[in-house]
């Protein structure tokens, strides 16, 4: 595999972070010479500390380039999300390089403008090039996610129902009244087929009043399973899986809607086993945005229950 373009990409990002150690250091003379801006250079003179800061940003940003493109290239061990921080670093430079030039029919370009885009565009195809040579060979980015949620269920001998009643008409375990209701293509057992919303798996194991295990189909990159435990009165929700390229940021953009929602689950089950009615939980700020964005309301998830009873009722 050929990567002296990405090699060189990362030299040349290297020695950009260093030059922008150098400017800080030099001050405002050198704001002044590499075009910082003459209200940088008259900050740096006046002791303040902005030009510095935004400096040693702009010099970790190129020595994190550098070393994705190391990473890319194999010098280095593979970092998260290579394969994106790849095409994100070519389109920021091939948009800073390109745009002044296809701007300059509307605004005509100084020579340290010419001179700047002519070199930034120069990078942007070296690093271009160097990530066309890899692309192949780069495996997608892997998350191992390990989550558990568990409760200590007061002593009760109808506990088992929590389980064995899932997904049915009489399901008293999951908070269909806040969340979209989970659904199997037919009454729990090896093999039903169903899942909550767009998260979709089989049922890989049942032992019924003890254990669930679930097996993801989908969303794509989910590779892995997730289970309900009832023992010893502690019911517990454990995700064991890999998520694999565009399925780690999803993992993080919906984690917190699944803690809010398995924690929903759990307070009704302590709810149950008590025989006492439970407050349901604040959710965060963020959970009430995404919640927003997808809108999902309580009406809209007891209406859909309801249809979900229907393949159950049929067995």
């Amino acid at each position: 595999m050929n990567t002296i373009f990405l090699k060189i990409a990362a030299l040349i990002y290297f020695c950009i972070a260093a030059l922008h150690v150098y400017i800080i250091f030099a001050g405002a003379p050198a704001y002044r010479f590499f075009g910082a801006g003459e209200q940088f250079a008259r900050e740096s003179e006046q002791g303040s500390f902005i030009p510095a800061i935004v400096t040693s940003f702009i010099f970790l940003v190129f020595v994190l380039w550098g070393l994705y493109a190391l990473s890319a290239a194999r010098v280095i061990k593979p970092l998260l999300l290579t394969r994106v921080a790849l095409i994100v670093i070519a389109t920021i430079l091939l948009l800073r390089g390109g745009l002044p030039f296809m701007a300059a029919a509307l605004m005509p370009l100084d020579t340290f403008m010419t001179v700047t885009s002519l070199i930034v565009l120069g990078i942007g195809i070296i690093h271009a090039l160097g990530t066309y040579q890899v692309w192949h060979h780069l495996e997608p980015a892997k998350l191992h996610i390990r989550n558990v949620h568990q409760r200590q269920l007061e002593n009760n001998p109808e506990n088992g129902r929590l389980l064995n009643q899932l997904a049915s008409s009489n399901d008293i375990l999951w908070a269909h009244e806040r969340w979209m209701p989970m659904i199997f293509d037919r009454p729990l057992q090896v093999g039903a087929h169903g899942g909550h919303a767009s998260i979709r798996y089989d049922i890989e194991k049942y032992t019924p009043s003890q254990h669930i295990r679930f097996r993801f189909t989908a969303p794509k990159g989910f590779d892995g399973w997730h289970e309900l435990t009832l023992q010893n009165n502690i019911m517990r929700h454990e995700i064991n899986m890999t998520a694999r390229g565009k399925a780690i940021a999803m993992w993080f953009l919906i984690r917190p809607i699944h803690d809010a929602l398995v924690e929903d689950c759990l307070d009704k089950a302590e709810a149950f086993a008590a025989t006492r009615a439970v407050k349901p939980r604040t959710w965060s700020l963020w959970v009430r945005f995404l919640r927003t964005i997808k809108k999902i309301t309580p009406q809209e998830s007891e209406i859909t229950n309801t249809k979900a009873e229907q393949p159950s009722a049929r067995g």
